[in-house]
């Protein structure tokens, strides 16, 4: 899970930025819409830091769910994109999201929402390459966790 904090926070935020951008071209939105994650995340960083970052993270997992619903192509124009922006890579935060289910499973809970979201993601992706007893695993963590909240 990438871990954004106030050194690495504009970077992300640019990356944020550009795959924003890239979806709503796609999408035929507005990216400057006042409900906008960019215009959201723009309002967060006047109100606080700390929300902002969590904004970041959460808006860096949306463009990784909508870019799941896009041909592969897509992700490579972003990737090619985000190279020539001098961005970090949406392969890399998408790689780092991937090893959550491992480390949940490794320690047979859920530890925070981010987790959870991802978690979340996982069990509702069909598709999504992990065994069904790793699926069983998932699910009841995911279901010990939904009711102590």
């Amino acid at each position: 899970m990438i871990k954004i904090n106030e050194d690495n926070y504009q970077s992300y935020k640019s990356t944020f930025t550009v795959g924003w951008l890239f979806m709503s071209k796609i999408l035929k939105q507005d990216p400057y819409a006042e409900s906008s994650p960019l215009v959201v995340l723009h309002n967060l960083e006047q109100e606080s830091a700390v929300k902002a970052r969590k904004s970041l993270k959460i808006g860096l997992r949306e463009i990784i769910n909508l870019l799941n619903q896009v041909p592969p192509q897509a992700t490579d124009l972003l990737e090619k994109i985000l190279k020539e922006k001098d961005c970090p890579s949406i392969r890399v935060i998408i790689a780092l999201d991937k090893s959550i289910p491992e480390k949940v499973i490794g320690r047979g809970k859920i530890k925070n929402m981010e987790e959870y979201a991802v978690v979340r993601e996982v069990l509702n992706d069909v598709d999504y390459d992990i065994s069904e007893s790793e699926r069983e695993t998932l699910s009841a963590i995911f279901g010990e966790f939904e009711n102590n909240i």
